[in-house]
């Protein structure tokens, strides 16, 4: 019984902490984002992708997101779109 309850709650604690590295890893990207929008002239798309090294997809959303809450601004450039830290 006493086994049992000891592997239950070190599953959740190992859950906490992926949970955890998780927030922590993506906190990183979005700052990662904004730092490298900070380039003079911004950043496109790609160029964030290959400096921040993450799924497109999940770069997308964190894109969005930052454009969202004033952090990033987007502006068409051409045929780009260029990202640059507000």
């Amino acid at each position: 019984m006493m086994k049992s309850q000891i592997d239950r709650v070190a599953a959740e604690r190992e859950k906490e902490v992926k949970e955890s590295d998780a927030r922590e890893k993506l906190e990183k990207a979005r700052d990662r984002i904004v730092e490298t929008a900070k380039t003079e002239g911004g950043q496109t798309f790609h160029q964030l992708l290959m400096a921040v090294g993450i799924d497109e997809e999940v770069l997308s959303q964190m894109i969005d997101e930052l454009v969202e809450k004033g952090r990033i601004k987007a502006e068409q450039r051409g045929r780009r779109v260029v990202y640059i830290a507000s």
